[in-house]
Formats: structure tokens, C-alpha cells, sequence
């Protein structure tokens, strides 16, 4: 086992090779173990900048409606046509979320409380709408 320094400069082919019991091992820049080496670390990197690239992408394309039960994507999209957007849904009573098309009041609230209570948009949910589900901040 051994580990890859690119060292202060940085710079490709300068490289310093420790071993375990923290000797270095020297390698001529051109030589091919030491090109292999780089491609290794280069192609693990890759794939861990990938893989947290998708996770915010991912993140960022969700809905923190998707999260509701009862409410699948047919049902967001009335929601948000009906409101405009995420932040006027926080700002509805449940007697305003049940006219939106598709949202009865029974769901409206009982899906909006689970909502409000699992996210931390409860710090924009306005006092009009805490009070319509009996909502005590402290």
C-alpha cells in the first residue's frame, strides 16, 4: 500500500510515492508504474467528484413536496400551478390548499402538517397559516 503526494508545487509528474512506514519511493517521472499510479488517482477522483456532482444535482432538481404522502407528482403540479410556487403552498391556510384542483381538505391537512413538521421551511411558514394548524413556535 502506498500513498500519492503531488507535493507544494503540485505539478503532474513531480509526484512523491510514501510507503506505509513512511519512506518515499522514488520514480523517474516518465516511468510507467509511476504513470499508472497517476491514472489511478485521477480516475478515483473522477468518480468521486462524479458521484457528488449527481448527489447535488439530485438534490437540487427535488421538490421538498415529493416527501408528502398522498401527494405524487400529478398532485404537485396542481399544487404549484395553482400557487405559483413552493414559497405561497407554506403560505396557505388548508382551507386554501383544498382549492387547488385534486386536494381535498382532509389531505391538504394532514399532508402539509407532516410537511411543515419533518422540513425547515417551517422558519418561512407565515403566522396566518401556523395558526390555521394550531402551530406554537417557541
Amino acid at each position: 500500500m502506498i500513498g500519492v503526494a503531488k507535493g507544494p508545487s503540485r505539478k503532474a509528474g513531480l509526484e512523491k510515492l510514501i510507503e506505509v512506514d513512511g519512506s518515499e519511493l522514488v520514480l523517474p517521472p516518465d516511468h510507467p508504474g509511476l504513470h499508472l499510479i497517476q491514472h489511478i488517482r485521477d480516475e478515483s477522483h473522477r468518480f468521486a467528484i462524479t458521484g457528488h456532482q449527481q448527489r447535488r444535482q439530485k438534490a437540487r432538481n427535488q421538490s421538498p413536496l415529493e416527501g408528502i404522502p398522498g401527494v405524487g407528482p400529478t398532485r404537485r403540479r396542481q399544487l404549484l400551478r395553482h400557487f405559483g410556487g413552493l414559497k405561497q403552498i407554506l403560505d396557505a391556510t388548508p382551507d386554501e390548499l383544498a382549492k387547488a384542483e385534486g386536494i381535498s381538505r382532509r389531505l391538504a391537512r394532514r399532508s402539509m402538517l407532516r410537511f411543515i413538521l419533518n422540513d425547515a421551511s417551517l422558519k418561512v411558514f407565515n403566522a396566518r397559516a401556523r395558526s390555521a394548524f394550531n402551530i406554537v413556535t417557541v
